[in-house]
């Protein structure tokens, strides 16, 4: 079974994936994969809205560390990107979480894609869907056009089933 495999729920007027999950996905394919799984949800006239990570995103955020203490847990995401990724690359990095004591008491290794637009746009494509729209954004979540991967952390799509 593919792991990018969504089950039909019907026919649905709005289909969203938010939180750049389709950065979890490793490969074209597999983005095309989950594309194709929306797709078959989406009514007659209905809206796809979808986000990825931008180059800038995995090449700040994926290359710094940040540390929040709050009750009694350390929260650490370490960056082990590079500054210089190349547009395409995966960037990984760690989430730490520990105790008062300094025990840990959980991690998790975060392994995304970066997916520039052309790809995003081919994906859609060959997904049988059409890009009505695509906005960026950065920390402060206002949406702008165009969108510039060089000034927003966030690509926000919307597409619908081509006609």
């Amino acid at each position: 079974v593919n792991r990018v495999d969504l089950p039909t729920f019907g026919s649905l007027e709005l289909v969203w994936c938010l939180g750049n999950s389709l950065n979890y996905l490793l490969d074209r394919e597999e983005l095309r994969a989950a594309l194709v799984g929306m797709r078959r949800n989406l009514a007659t006239d209905g809206l796809l809205l979808f986000d990825l990570c931008t180059l800038l995103a995995f090449r700040t955020f994926f290359v710094e560390t940040s540390v929040r203490e709050r009750d009694d847990r350390r929260l650490v995401w370490t960056g082990h990107a590079v500054p210089s990724l190349a547009p395409g690359s995966i960037g990984e990095a760690t989430f730490l979480v520990e105790g008062d004591s300094g025990q840990r008491l959980g991690q998790t290794v975060h392994r995304q894609r970066h997916f520039p637009a052309e790809v995003a746009r081919e994906a859609l494509e060959s997904a049988g869907l059409e890009c009505i729209d695509a906005f960026g954004h950065h920390y402060d979540g206002v949406f702008k056009r165009p969108l510039d991967e060089a000034e927003h952390t966030t690509a926000v799509y919307i597409a619908r089933i081509a006609r």
